[in-house]
């Protein structure tokens, strides 16, 4: 199809997703929180500079993206397409505890004994 849209290009470097426009035009994407409630979901918006959280972490795990904030908490590789109140659509994601197992925990190195 000649005017088909080729898919955005989206690359990892040191932890931050960047968006790849061209060879002299990459943006950051950043996870913000636009609602500012507690129970927040976080919006993906693509910016000139980075912004947010510093303590965030992006990853790839296969073919499926990946958010992090410290080792306890992530998003599982969920994300929402929700229109917004301007008629345009935003993408957001919800970040969730990890349960570590005790049996993680001792790989890791994070807990010298099990507790009965």
């Amino acid at each position: 199809m000649p005017n088909s849209r080729q898919p955005s290009l989206f690359y990892i470097h040191r932890s931050q997703l960047w968006l790849f426009v061209n060879e002299t035009t990459i943006f950051p994407v950043n996870a913000l929180n636009t609602t500012n409630k507690a129970d927040f979901p976080l919006q993906l918006v693509v910016g000139r500079k980075r912004q947010g959280s510093k303590t965030g972490l992006w990853r790839w795990q296969g073919t499926m993206l990946y958010y992090d904030q410290g080792k306890d908490s992530g998003n599982g590789g969920l994300y929402y397409s929700c229109t917004l109140p301007d008629g345009s659509n935003g993408v957001f994601t919800f970040l969730k505890a990890y349960v570590i197992t005790d049996t993680e925990r001792l790989r890791d190195g994070n807990n010298a004994q099990l507790e009965p």
